[in-house]
This record gives C-alpha cells, structure tokens and sequence, in this order.
C-alpha cells in the first residue's frame, strides 16, 4: 500500500512539474549557457573586442608562413598535417589554406557589418578610440588574409559581404592585380585608423607600421619577375588565364 502512494506522489509530482514548465510561455526561448547570442556580442564592446581576438587567433604564425608548408620545416610529431606525413598535398592545418583564410574574411566581413551598433567608449587611448583601433585592426586582418591567398593561389575571389543561405556562393575570381589593388589599399586604411604603438594590454596588437608593412611585402611580391609578363614568359604562354598570376 505505502509503495503505490509513493509511486501515486511521484505521478503527481511530475505532473505538477511539467504544468508549471507549460505555463512558462518563454521556456524555450531561454538564453544559452555556454555561449554569447549575437545581439550580445554587437551590443558591449567588450565583447565586440573578443570577438577581434578570435580573428587574431586564427592568425599565421607570421612572415614564415610560406615557408612552413615544406616537408623540411615540419616536425614528425605533426602526425596530424598532411605535410608531416610526408603526402605531397596542400597542407590541412588552417593557416594559409583556402577555408582557413575565407573563414577569417567571413569574421572580418561579419565585424564590419556589425560593429556600427556597438556602443564604443570616445576615450582616446594611444591617440585612437577604440572603435577606430578595432576597425583598423579588422581592416588589417583582412588585407593579411588575401594576402595570405595571393601568396598561395594568384588571384581570388574578392568578398567583402556576408553570405546568407540564401544567396549563391558561386564567385569569379579577380585578377592578380585587382587584388593586390585592394590588399594596398586596405593597409592605407588601416593604417590612417591604427596607432603608432599599442600600450598595456594592447601591445601585440597591429599598428599602423604593420599595415605598411604588409603593404610594402605585397608591393614587392607583386613587383617580383614572377608576376611580370614581359619577364616570365609562363604567364603568358603557360597558363590559360595569366590574369590570375600577374
């Protein structure tokens, strides 16, 4: 008799429990744990500058990066990298790869579209705002991304918006040329909205001498017997779109 009124109290704790739970209109419209929403992140500029440290996460491990995809700069213990593994393939790591470096220029494209209904502190701090800096340091990390891409594939597809599900993906790609023209006038950019230095927690950060550099090391790739026609006759009599490549 005692076990059925405890399994009769338990019915009807149970019960009790899921009408409440059904009278919550909002139950299932309850913020997650785990992770910021969207209309968070874009509302506080803190988290609006985690957001930026995300993207410079995903960064190269710097100028060597080219030189990092040979079988002779990698160590066996890199059993997880094609390259490790001695297969002759593109590598499999994110830096340098094609899905790597348009998943950053999503974030990058992302930041821009977003970042105009963060409420920014006007403070100056290293003589820029903080929305100035960070805007900047986007740019720059855009620019770093494709040319990170030319460096690998010649001439790409130039994104600079957001795509939805909706949309078609299909891109052509742009000429060498055009996309050294907006890499160089991406650093300018950058560089007008970047501090000379970064002081306290901002130092590693880009500056406005890392957008010129970028800007110089793109200049002098393009610059190079390699992208010029009238010297390297590959371009122009090995290749079925030379555009791509100088």
């Amino acid at each position: 008799m005692r076990t059925q009124i405890n399994k009769f109290k338990a019915i009807v704790f149970i019960a009790l429990v899921i009408i409440s739970f059904s009278c919550k209109k909002d139950f299932l419209e309850t913020s997650p744990l785990d992770k910021f929403s969207d209309a968070n992140v874009w509302s506080d500029p803190v988290l609006a500058e985690l957001y930026v440290n995300n993207i410079y996460g995903n960064v190269g491990w710097g100028w060597d990066m080219n030189a990092g995809s040979v079988d002779e700069s990698r160590s066996r213990q890199e059993a997880s990298f094609d390259i490790g593994n001695s297969l002759i393939t593109p590598d499999n790591a994110n830096w340098g790869n094609w899905n790597g470096n348009y998943s950053d220029i999503r974030a990058c494209n992302t930041f821009f579209e977003k970042v105009g209904t963060v409420k920014f502190d006007e403070t100056l701090i290293d003589g820029k705002t903080q929305k100035d800096r960070m805007v900047g340091e986007v740019t720059f990390l855009r620019a770093w991304d494709y040319h990170n891409l030319i460096s690998y594939y010649g001439g790409v597809p130039i994104i600079t918006k957001v795509y939805g599900l909706k949309d078609s993906f299909s891109a052509p790609r742009n000429t060498y040329d055009e996309c050294v023209k907006f890499i160089v006038d991406e650093c300018d950019k950058a560089a007008l909205l970047l501090p000379l230095s970064n002081s306290g927690n901002n130092n590693g950060r880009a500056t406005k001498g890392a957008a010129l550099a970028l800007k110089a090391k793109v200049l002098l790739y393009a610059a190079s017997d390699l992208h010029n026609p009238q010297k390297n006759s590959l371009i122009t009599t090995g290749y079925s779109n030379p555009e791509f490549l100088g």
